[in-house]
């Protein structure tokens, strides 16, 4: 059921479309309870600009990736335990990225709100959306496509 979510909400992103979707406030205090302050915010990710898939893959490509030889002799819970805390800052910013869409940088409240609320299934199913917004090959196309229109290549 997860997997057509994200299917349908990509369908969205194609038509230029925001994906909605809801992080549960962990900490809850008197005034949630009250219904003062909502249990769970509301965040819409619309298809990333340019200067932001930029930031983004900046973010991926300092990841700190798993290699076979980390994981002889180590169980998986040391690697992914050690993966959480390599990791964390960097996959809550390109969540921040996305949602805020803009050459500024995300605001620190949102980077504090996802890091102490964000689940690692909810992590998961945003950064589903976020990959298939980056729409890498739509942007390889272009290259490629404005590469062949080169004026200056005579074979062509």
């Amino acid at each position: 059921m997860e997997e057509k979510k994200v299917l349908k909400s990509v369908a969205g992103t194609v038509l230029e479309e925001g994906v909605d979707f809801f992080i549960d406030v962990n900490n809850q205090n008197i005034l949630h309870k009250l219904r003062i302050l909502p249990k769970a915010k509301h965040f819409t990710i619309k298809p990333l600009v340019l200067g932001t898939m930029i930031r983004v893959s900046e973010e991926i490509i300092d990841l700190v990736t798993v290699s076979e030889a980390d994981l002889k002799g180590r169980s998986y819970l040391d690697v992914g335990a050690e993966q959480i805390i390599k990791n964390r800052d960097r996959m809550v910013n390109i969540i921040a990225l996305a949602i805020t869409n803009s050459e500024s940088k995300p605001p620190k409240s949102l980077v504090a709100f996802l890091r102490k609320n964000l689940t690692a299934n909810e992590m998961m199913g945003i950064l589903k959306v976020v990959t298939r917004q980056l729409d890498v090959k739509s942007f390889l196309s272009s290259i490629m496509s404005v590469k062949g229109m080169s004026l200056l290549n005579p074979k062509e």
